[in-house]
């Protein structure tokens, strides 16, 4: 998804904006708020995260121990009524939350892909005169496929030394940048 103003208000002190399907952030553009996140070119912001009431407190654990946020809270969606519940942060860093969208996109990315195989799998199917055994060459195709993009999902979802080595590496490269 396209970065979409979703609501500012009307003197333009605060700005919310969706950044991906699942997350939203609301910039204090005067930085009243005193956030403490601001850049000298960025304002201070704080992080949505929609998500299932199930997944919020291991998401809230990540957010505190890797991101280093400050503060969540879990909530009834304000901005995210497609899920079941908002995490509200305060104190992640613009690194944390572009580490965050990405790995939002990643893992939206490798849904549509699978759907994609099963669309080609389905067109496999309806052109059976012209291949040999096309619901069998589908099938191992998406089945492996499959296979490949959990393994992958699992292992970034599930291993916090696995999304903390990423990360870290994106913040040595953020600072060798800098300096």
């Amino acid at each position: 998804m396209v970065q979409q103003v979703i609501k500012e208000s009307p003197h333009g002190s605060f700005k919310v904006t969706q950044l991906c399907q699942n997350i939203v952030i609301c910039e204090d553009i005067h930085n009243k708020q005193k956030w403490g996140n601001e850049t000298e070119d960025q304002p201070a912001f704080m992080v949505y995260v929609g998500c299932l009431r199930e997944e919020a407190k291991g998401t809230m654990h990540t957010f505190n121990n890797l991101y280093g946020c400050k503060w969540c809270e879990i909530r009834t969606p304000k901005y995210l009524k497609d899920f079941e519940c908002e995490i509200k942060v305060k104190g992640m860093s613009r690194l944390g939350l572009n580490h965050l969208v990405q790995e939002q996109n990643l893992s939206d990315y490798s849904f549509d892909f699978k759907d994609e195989i099963f669309e080609a799998a389905e067109l496999l199917k309806q052109e059976q005169e012209l291949i040999a055994e096309p619901e069998q060459i589908a099938k191992v195709i998406s089945n492996w496929l499959e296979d490949q993009l959990e393994d992958i999902i699992w292992h970034y979802c599930n291993s916090p030394s696995f999304q903390k080595s990423i990360f870290k590496i994106e913040l040595e490269q953020e600072k060798a940048l800098t300096n």
